[in-house]
């Protein structure tokens, strides 16, 4: 706290420097707001106005809700604002009685943890639900919110609660988990002129749908994130493309799995047709048929493909134990540190690779995790036939082999080059190389 009030102090003696202050982040980090300077609101309770007596009494700073507003006054060129770590008071303080609307060019405002209360508390809250949208929509030059850590609720007013509409504001971004009994928001209502909605949470089991049944026909871009997402039950499926259709000029949505129910899925898009990216999360169902459906939508122009993944490990001779394994050792790649490919029901890499050549044929974009299953399958490859050889050629045994599916030729060929790459690091010429 101590740093807030030096620096608004700064300000205030010098309100020169704030001209040139563009950013600002106000972060407090809990451990010392009862070691540093006590913060005092416009109306502060008998029990925070004491706190404040006792630091004056031992020469403790106080940082005066007055001094935040003078200070926000004065920055004129704040396009940024972010508020991660506070005490309730302060963030209040700044939220709902006349803090940000101050701030007369802010563009963007990040907000971290900020709470009106639990599930006891929603009804006796309204009133600063509402006051938390009016500040919001007297900001003019706002465009871009995020909110981080609201558990449990979103501070915005419930869909049968009045409020203030943001029609300035155009980019939502919502990080972090909620409630199951989420309240209903009003989005339309309170960002008529919303394009962007980024929502990231952490549990499969989040009502996403929640969010976007109620979002403005103006939206273009919407991004629906599971960060904890594994294949999910087919009872958990979440369906938010029915609640989507009104939104007829989408041009980019990032789906998370169980957020649509595959059977119906090529048919949900066809009300879509201003759809020009396509991303899916990983654990999507997507199967080789359903795949190739989407990449046949004629107005597609790229897909994001995170559905699966893979991630080599290391070297399969680093290990000590390499030509020790038995075949079955070998030919699991989870037993070397490297993560294979999970691909879900009616998926193959056999229809993975025939969907990239026929996206190829139609030039549309190709990105995403699913894309290191290619390089993936060629190098594991490459790591047994290591083993293969070093096994034949240390010990004489080749019976992984054929076992495997070498030939004799492939064998030969990785032996020859490591026996040249042996050569040149150890810099020892071949036979017959002698000195001219």
């Amino acid at each position: 706290m101590r740093g807030l009030r030096v620096f608004c102090e700064s300000i205030a003696s010098k309100p020169e420097r704030a001209k040139g202050i563009r950013s600002l982040e106000i972060r407090i980090d809990d451990d010392r707001y009862e070691d540093d300077d006590a913060f005092l609101p416009e109306r502060p309770t008998a029990e925070l106005q004491e706190r404040a007596n006792i630091a004056a009494e031992f020469g403790d700073g106080i940082l005066w809700a007055g001094q935040v507003a003078a200070l926000f006054s004065r920055l004129v060129a704040l396009r940024r604002l972010a508020v991660v770590d506070y005490p309730l008071e302060l963030g209040d303080s700044i939220l709902l009685e006349d803090g940000v609307v101050r701030l007369s060019g802010l563009k963007e405002l990040i907000i971290d943890g900020y709470s009106l209360g639990g599930p006891e508390e929603l009804s006796e809250v309204s009133g600063q639900r509402l006051a938390f949208s009016r500040q919001l929509s007297q900001i003019r030059t706002l465009r871009t919110l995020r909110l981080d850590n609201t558990d449990p609720y979103l501070p915005f007013p419930h869909h049968d609660e009045p409020v203030a509409p943001c029609h300035q504001v155009e980019t939502i971004v919502l990080c972090g988990d909620t409630r199951d009994d989420l309240p209903h928001y009003n989005f339309a209502a309170l960002f008529p002129n919303m394009r962007v909605l980024n929502l990231e949470t952490h549990d499969q089991d989040q009502p996403v749908r929640l969010y976007v049944q109620s979002l403005p026909s103006t939206l273009r871009e919407l991004r629906l994130t599971r960060l904890r997402d594994p294949y999910p039950a087919l009872d958990a499926w979440d369906n938010v493309l029915n609640a989507l259709q009104h939104c007829a000029h989408l041009e980019v949505m990032h789906l998370p799995a169980s957020s649509f129910i595959p059977a119906h899925l090529l048919a949900s898009f066809s009300s879509l047709r201003h759809l020009r990216h396509l991303g899916f999360g990983p654990g999507s169902y997507l199967s080789d048929d359903v795949l190739l459906g989407i990449l046949r939508i004629p107005w597609i122009a790229s897909v994001t493909l995170d559905h699966v993944s893979a991630e080599a490990g290391p070297p399969c001779l680093e290990s000590d134990d390499a030509l020790k394994v038995d075949l079955s050792m070998l030919r699991d790649p989870w037993n070397w540190g490297w993560q294979e490919p999970d691909w879900p029901p009616h998926a193959t890499f056999g229809g993975f690779q025939a969907a990239l050549a026929y996206a190829k044929t139609r030039n549309i974009v190709v990105y995403g995790t699913a894309l290191q299953a290619i390089d993936f399958y060629e190098r594991w490859k490459q790591e047994q036939l290591s083993v293969v050889a070093e096994r034949g050629a240390q010990l004489g045994d080749w019976t992984f082999r054929e076992a495997l599916g070498f030939s004799w030729e492939g064998a030969s060929k990785y032996m020859a080059q490591a026996w040249k790459k042996e050569r040149e690091e150890h810099n020892i010429r071949p036979p017959g190389h002698g000195d001219s």
